[in-house]
């Protein structure tokens, strides 16, 4: 057995011992290239640190979260407690895609957790016009001596995402001609790592410099935070230590200098809107063969409080130990109480605010963790300080095993397929603890001196459960979204805490407990005692359940189940919601695993999945999670020019050896909007549509589209898409808007196919709240082809709905269809649950309505609100359309949307001799 081998089977062999990575690590292996320091797959025991470029068969090193790109190339830095993979000398994924800065960062974690990587990039930039590029990286300490050291060095190039937003030729920013090189360090034993950027001028004139620094972080997995502020802070301009905590117990990210305080840097709407934080040290001058230095700490840890102490203790602030322990009892008269891990334990300062409008908010120090035996400890400044214990986790439930990670996009497969396997249930990895369900008590007063130890105990009310089932009139279980209200009990008295909970992570919202989406048809959530009211629901097509009065005491489950009666059945037509983000989004806030549950709970058949400016595919992991019966997951991309539009493909294929997965490199693109539509068809397939988003705030207003006299700006405006969106989500006013747009489009003779999207980008904006009904002669949505789906949406075979289900005929003809002769009879049908109120149905000739029906039943029968017929009899060539419109709000998952229905355009051919457009 060669040394390398030996050296790696010592290492396993180590891992199978108690308290693995623990144990003696074999030596570095010599025969490695120095500057690849040493095999990053093997583990860091106690007291050491290592640092190594990731080589072929050593992808073992890399680890999993939304944000995981480290791949063979790259350079992991690490020790027991924290690891940072630093990315090789080449273009990667997202708006930031140049080489050696951070890319991936989390605690190191037991062998049997999966990890947490949250972040897509850290970043160097000279303001936001340039971004730091490396030319080389290396590994100059190994970490033999106790500190292990990565050194990028490269220059600055332009920010291609920056420049192509702005369609700028020139830089945008007068370029510094510094050389860069940027160390990496870690210690043995700490969770700071240690950035050092120095810019050196070898030019003869003096270099303006304006230093940035900053990261894209996953607005989906993690919650922002800010020294003092605590969770969530508001306008933060400057703060001694920014950075995000993970929403469902992860990592807690801090990002300081040892000089001062951070300035935020003064963001754009474009930056911000990409979901860039960042932060600068100023303008500076550097001199002809001269040099200036930046200096940022990354700090990981499990809290925020642990963050302060180590920021705090390398500044020299004197520090006291607090500690305690948390339990839950639902017996006040016992003494003890079971032990509960994962609760957040904030330190505040003493003086409480109710947050009305006028007062401050007192500082939020910081949080603790508490372990598996309830356990917590930390260090603060000496003082009087107020404890308040958060158990309760966010408001929001998805049916994932608690113990899986997240998959990304880009991530390695090994790691992926980890995830998915602990998903289906095939495989098994444990939880990282975060409480659930627990109410906070009162703040406690206490006084932490400078010697000794305070130590702090709280009880909380041991919590209860509610089991949720929901099922069909057949007793088959259905994908569910549920909302709980509590009526009475402790979950209320949380109010008390006022304008301190948005800095302890809690909803300021108390009318709602939680909101649940199931894709399996059943759910158990914790519950703190107390009466609560149930509302569960399953897609348009079902009525839903109103449950009141659930009782939930200590210790106790109570189950709940819901039938939930179909009220329209299936009848061909397909629901598609073609505009939907998740993770893989910079502005995505939920998962990929969970916007596939959000449409699964809202009965779309058709999800496509269109982050911006990536390509991701979600089609494994629907089949993981037991979805892809239920839906046809179908992969596209929005792609987001901000001067000509945001764009969406679909479907295609995405290829992960690409960057972005194959997504349009429009940023590099100088031309007319019709380049820009090429470029995005021809990273499509044959059977892709080009379908234009939200026109009146893209192509139709920025290519100065007049639906009055049908004239626009020749540069900025093509007819070269095959779809637009004509509901988008319940913005109504947008919609009447593009409907004018739309009509002007039939009467020029452009027989562009209106869609309705949700444009969903959290898990509150439900998927299907606008959708579009495809004819595709079939109930599967596996059925569905690509070719399929492409002639059926061409063809103009669709309904626009945001909950009516509106169907249309003359005879066999479909909306979309020609009708030859002058006299026709449309055949009409409104349907939907009780919920789902229509007012009247209207037909629409050229932009006109010329006839109306009233709806003025109070209650659907057998799930129908109206039958009629429209009798037609023309002297030349129109279009007709048909639409059904309600003014009450749909209410729960709905919430504020109204009901609407419009089909496609029936195009009348009097004579027979092909039918000719009417004009404006």
């Amino acid at each position: 057995m060669s040394r390398r081998l030996l050296s790696l089977a010592l290492a396993l062999i180590l891992c199978l011992l108690p308290g693995c990575p623990g144990g003696e690590v074999p030596p570095p292996d010599n025969s490695r290239d120095p500057i690849a320091g040493v095999d990053p797959s093997v583990a860091a025991a106690p007291g050491e640190v290592r640092a190594g470029r990731i080589e072929p068969g050593e992808e073992s090193a890399v680890f999993g979260g939304i944000g995981a790109e480290g791949k063979a190339g790259d350079f992991k830095i690490y020790n027991d407690r924290v690891q940072f993979i630093v990315q090789g000398p080449y273009y990667s994924h997202g708006y930031v895609e140049t080489g050696g800065m951070v890319m991936d960062a989390d605690l190191v974690r037991g062998s049997t957790t999966l990890h947490r990587d949250p972040f897509d990039d850290f970043f160097l930039s000279h303001g936001i016009g340039w971004l730091f590029h490396a030319s080389k990286v290396e590994v100059i300490e190994n970490g033999s001596s106790g500190t292990a050291t990565v050194r990028s060095t490269g220059h600055f190039e332009p920010w291609k995402f920056i420049h192509g937003a702005i369609e700028a030729d020139e830089p945008i920013l007068p370029e510094a001609p510094v050389e860069i090189t940027v160390d990496f360090r870690l210690a043995a034993n700490a969770h700071t790592l240690e950035i050092e950027a120095t810019f050196t001028n070898n030019s003869s004139d003096v270099a303006r410099l304006n230093p940035s620094f900053g990261y894209l972080g996953s607005d989906e997995e993690l919650m922002s935070w800010a020294a003092g502020l605590g969770l969530s802070p508001l306008g933060v301009d400057a703060a001694d230590a920014l950075g995000a905590v993970d929403r469902s117990g992860g990592a807690t990210y801090s990002v300081w200098k040892p000089e001062g305080p951070l300035e935020v840097i003064g963001l754009t709407d474009l930056i911000s809107q990409a979901g860039i934080s960042g932060t600068a040290d100023g303008w500076t001058d550097i001199a002809a063969g001269e040099s200036a230095t930046l200096h940022r700490n990354i700090t990981v840890t499990q809290s925020t409080l642990q963050a302060e102490a180590i920021r705090r203790e390398a500044l020299g602030q004197p520090l006291a130990p607090i500690s305690g322990q948390v339990t839950a009892n639902g017996n006040p008269d016992a003494k003890t109480g079971e032990p509960v891990a994962g609760a957040r334990v904030h330190i505040l300062g003493p003086e409480l605010s109710p947050g009305s409008e006028g007062t401050t908010a007192p500082e939020v120090l910081g949080f603790a963790v508490t372990d598996e035996d309830g356990k917590w400890s930390g260090h603060v400044p000496p003082g009087d300080w107020r404890v308040v214990v958060t158990g309760r986790g966010g408001a929001e439930y998805v049916d994932v095993p608690s113990a899986a990670g997240r998959y990304a996009p880009y991530g390695h497969e090994a790691v992926n397929q980890r995830q998915i396997a602990v998903i289906a249930g095939t495989a098994e990895a444990t939880a990282i603890p975060f409480a659930r369900g627990y109410v906070s008590p009162e703040p406690m007063l206490v006084t932490v001196a400078a010697e000794g130890r305070q130590d702090v105990d709280v009880e909380l009310q041991r919590n209860g459960s509610i089991l949720i089932n929901a099922e069909d009139t057949q007793g088959s279980p259905l994908p569910f979204y549920a909302e709980i209200r509590a009526t009475s009990g402790s979950f209320l008295a949380e109010g008390a805490l006022g304008g301190v909970k948005r800095g302890l992570g809690l909803d300021e919202d108390q009318s709602i407990f939680a909101k649940l989406w199931s894709g399996d048809g059943t759910m158990e959530l914790p519950a703190p005692t107390g009466s609560y009211d149930i509302h569960i629901s399953h897609s348009w097509r079902h009525e839903r359940a109103d449950i009141t009065d659930v009782n939930v005491s200590a210790g106790e489950t109570v189950e709940v189940t819901a039938s939930l009666p179909t009220a329209v059945a299936r009848d061909g037509w397909l629901s598609l919601d073609s505009h939907l983000h998740a993770a893989p989004s910079n502005d995505g806030s939920l998962a990929m695993e969970d916007r596939l549950l959000t449409c699964a709970a809202a009965g779309v058949d058709l999800p496509v999945t269109t982050d911006h400016d990536r390509m991701a595919d979600y089609r494994p992991l629907a089949a993981a999670m037991g979805l892809a019966q239920r839906m046809n997951v179908l992969p596209g991309i929005e792609v987001s020019s901000l001067l000509r539009g945001h764009i969406n493909l679909f479907p295609v294929e995405p290829d992960s050896s690409l960057l972005n997965g194959g997504s349009p490199d429009w940023p590099a693109l100088r031309g007319d909007t019709q380049d820009y539509l090429d470029l995005i068809r021809d990273a499509g397939t044959e059977h892709s549509l080009v379908h234009v988003n939200h026109g009146r705030s893209g192509l139709f207003s920025f290519g100065s589209y007049n639906p009055n006299s049908g004239t626009y700006a020749d540069d900025s405006f093509s007819w070269d898409f095959d779809l637009f969106e004509l509901s988008n989500g319940a913005r109504v006013s947008s919609r009447e808007e593009l409907k004018r747009d739309y009509f002007s489009f039939l009467s020029l003779g452009e027989l562009k196919v209106p869609t309705g999207v949700s444009d969903s980008h959290s898990r509150t904006t439900p998927c299907g709240l606008a959708h579009t009904d495809v004819f595709l002669d079939s109930d599967d949505p596996g059925a569905v082809t690509p070719e399929a789906l492409r002639e059926a949406m061409m063809a103009g075979h669709v309904v626009v709905s945001t909950g009516p289900q509106l169907r249309a005929s003359v005879g066999d003809a479909l909306p979309g269809d020609t009708l030859e002769g002058p006299q026709h009879t449309f055949s009409v049908r409104v349907g939907g649950p009780s919920y789902v109120v229509p007012d009247e149905v209207r037909l629409i000739r050229n932009g006109e309505v010329v006839d109306v029906r009233p709806i003025e039943s109070s209650a659907p029968v057998n799930g129908l609100w109206l039958e009629t017929t429209f009798e037609i009899d023309e002297t030349e060539d129109a279009w007709y359309i048909v639409e059904t419109e309600g003014s009450g709000a749909m209410g729960h998952i709905w919430r504020g949307g109204t009901p609407y229905a419009m089909t496609g355009a029936f195009l009348v051919d009097v004579d027979g001799d092909g039918w000719q457009a009417p004009g404006l």
